[in-house]
């Protein structure tokens, strides 16, 4: 049982500071002020929910074979990856790179 709850304790510690990412009108500004245009941003954002929609499934059946323990994990630290490659992108395909792993994480985290 008290392994349960450290489990439960650190689930919660997860998605609080996930929550804390609510960025999306500084991270335009962040990217007007990198280069791109506001078609960029708008791109960007559509390939990310594309990518997000097509990797459901996938992530979903790989889920169900390492098991959802080790797929939160796994794409935990994918969120936590894609928050240092947007923080150290400076052209479109590196803020590309950071939209892509961040739908692969969230693709898992939602399942």
């Amino acid at each position: 049982m008290v392994r349960n709850r450290r489990n439960v304790a650190l689930l919660f510690a997860v998605y609080f500071l996930q929550g804390l990412c609510f960025y999306s009108p500084v991270a335009t500004l962040y990217r007007l002020e990198a280069g791109l245009t506001l078609f960029q941003t708008g791109l960007l954002e559509a390939i990310s929910l594309a990518a997000m929609l097509l990797l459901e499934i996938p992530w979903g059946r790989a889920a169900d074979r390492i098991g959802h323990r080790r797929t939160l994990v796994i794409c935990s630290t994918l969120f936590a990856l894609s928050k240092v490659v947007f923080w150290k992108a400076r052209a479109f395909l590196d803020f590309l790179a950071e939209r892509l792993i961040l739908a692969v994480a969230l693709a898992g985290l939602s399942g």
